[in-house]
């Protein structure tokens, strides 16, 4: 990717940012279906229920319909986000609740969530803001304890994990390391970002696309998220045609090889470290200090150098 289209996707990812800030159109509060439910819920300890037991299910449905149905459940069946009540009454009756409302997957449902009541009921007073306590408020920490611990179940995934501590960081309280995050990768976020760079990517390599990217240009990948989401999500019903008419805007084309075989400073032609990094800066127009750092952090995996 050359620097001048560099340039133009970060000009192109500020933009976004700055309408779905604003709210400006196609962008709206209700295209984020977790927003509406936390109307009704205003404790702390109340929302870090409420998103901690919905996000451990968050798999294989549609984003809307599960946080209508976590809705339903908070308002006829509240003893279900409460741990020690969930222990008490069991996973058969908690299984039964779960089929009631229509929960596709209420077996599987039932285990991670019986599973999750019982560690916070047991190991964290009932709160996972015990766990968060307990990490310091870190979300990179409070993410590692998760997938080091054996019961908690559905949290720690590379989707899930980031947007849980996102929603927690913006909807509970402040965590720190937040920016270390990688963005959430689903469905949403693979065609959005097939568009901004001209071909399709594992997620693994859109989560380094834009761990890179944004650690360069001084974005938050799981900030970046939200907007480029909901930009999937309506693809048909305007996304696809603003996110085009942005780019264009900007005067921005996708590069056809990420890795910028046409002039990106490759480490074999010089002749020390110094004097590559030196080249590599010049090229993406930042300072060495921060390609420094992106190879120290993620080490051989730039999308923007090549050793």
């Amino acid at each position: 990717m050359s620097n001048n289209t560099h340039a133009s996707l970060a000009r192109v990812i500020s933009t976004i940012l700055n309408d779905y800030e604003e709210w400006n159109e196609p962008f709206d509060p209700s295209q984020l279906p977790s927003k509406e439910p936390l109307t009704a819920i205003t404790g702390t300890r109340d929302r870090a229920l409420f998103l901690t037991f919905t996000s451990s299910v968050n798999y294989r449905r549609p984003a809307d319909r599960l946080w209508r149905t976590a809705a339903e459940l908070w308002r006829d069946y509240r003893w279900v986000f409460e741990p020690a009540t969930v222990v008490a009454r069991g996973q058969d009756e908690l299984t039964a609740v779960f089929k009631e409302v229509g929960m596709q997957f209420h077996n599987q449902d039932a285990k991670y969530w019986f599973q999750n009541a019982r560690t916070f009921h047991e190991e964290f007073d009932d709160s996972p803001l015990e766990l968060f306590s307990a990490n310091n408020d870190d979300a990179v920490a409070i993410l590692q304890s998760v997938r080091r611990h054996p019961d908690l179940l559905g949290l720690g995934g590379q989707k899930i994990g980031p947007l849980w501590m996102r929603q927690i960081h913006e909807e509970v309280r402040p965590l720190t390391r937040v920016p270390e995050l990688d963005i959430p990768v689903d469905t949403q976020i693979q065609k959005v970002t097939a568009v901004l760079l001209g071909e399709e990517l594992s997620n693994e390599s859109i989560r380094r696309f834009w761990r890179d990217f944004s650690r360069i240009h001084g974005f938050d990948p799981v900030i970046v998220d939200r907007p480029l989401w909901i930009l999937g999500s309506i693809w048909d019903d305007g996304g696809e045609a603003y996110l085009r008419e942005t780019m264009a805007s900007e005067g921005y084309q996708p590069s056809e090889l990420l890795s910028g075989s046409e002039t990106v400073p490759v480490r074999a032609n010089y002749d020390s470290d110094e004097e590559w990094v030196t080249a590599v800066a010049a090229f993406l127009r930042v300072p060495e200090q921060t390609v420094h750092d992106v190879l120290e952090e993620a080490a051989q995996t730039s999308f923007f150098v090549c050793r």
